[in-house]
């Protein structure tokens, strides 16, 4: 049978309130008193202004790791996406340093911002309003889902030239038959040099058998 001396009452709760009774006057209230400040527009704005701000720099320290490429290397990456290596994936096997950000720098597909820039130029919402881009050589196949700035690209993310890019491939492609036309010059030159080698060496060898020939024939002679 239930002890008829025990109360459903805390003994440590406040004049001996139960638990509802504790939440019903103190809970309650400061439930209801934060529910109406999170309403409060004031103070909807300023959580906004907050979140936005955190987001800014999220994408500023995106941006920040973003670096330039030299010719060569922007060279080599057109390259690769010429031939048909076009995704990121390929794209960090010709260059292991390439990064997200800086394939944005170079990315005429932009990334869109999740809140929207309120500044003096208006309501922007590219992440080229917070980042003065170069040349545009690169563009995505696809649009992946979820294309929003700080955004990191996929392994099978892929990329197709600009019409910026492809005006450099003619020149690429003379560079490139020129470079194997020296490398097969000089496989030849090297074959050459070798048979000459082998050459001058028969004749060095065919000149002392000769001098022996004469030296073996005078020896003869004598005898």
């Amino acid at each position: 049978m239930p002890d008829k001396n025990i109360s459903n009452k805390p003994e440590n709760s406040p004049q001996g309130l139960t638990v509802r009774e504790i939440y019903d006057t103190y809970g309650r209230p400061l439930a209801e008193r934060a529910q109406s400040l999170i309403s409060n527009p004031v103070v909807q704005a300023e959580m906004q202004r907050a979140t936005r701000e955190e987001y800014y720099k999220k994408v500023k320290a995106y941006e920040d790791q973003a670096f330039n490429l030299t010719n060569k290397e922007i060279e080599d990456l057109i390259w690769s996406i010429h031939i048909g290596k076009n995704t990121f994936e390929d794209l960090k096997q010709v260059m292991p340093s390439i990064n997200s950000a800086t394939i944005c720098k170079y990315l005429l597909d932009e990334p869109e911002l999740r809140f929207k820039n309120e500044g003096l130029f208006g309501s922007i919402s590219k992440v080229s309003s917070l980042n003065v881009k170069r040349a545009y050589y690169f563009q995505m196949n696809k649009i992946p889902t979820g294309f929003y700035a700080p955004y990191e690209f996929e392994p099978t993310d892929s990329f197709i030239l600009t019409i910026t890019a492809e005006n450099m491939i003619d020149q690429l492609e003379k560079e490139h038959h020129l470079l194997e036309l020296a490398e097969k010059s000089l496989a030849i030159a090297e074959k050459s040099l070798i048979q000459s080698e082998k050459s001058a060496e028969y004749g060095k060898y065919a000149a002392i058998l000769a001098f022996l020939g004469i030296v073996v024939s005078i020896l003869l002679d004598k005898f």
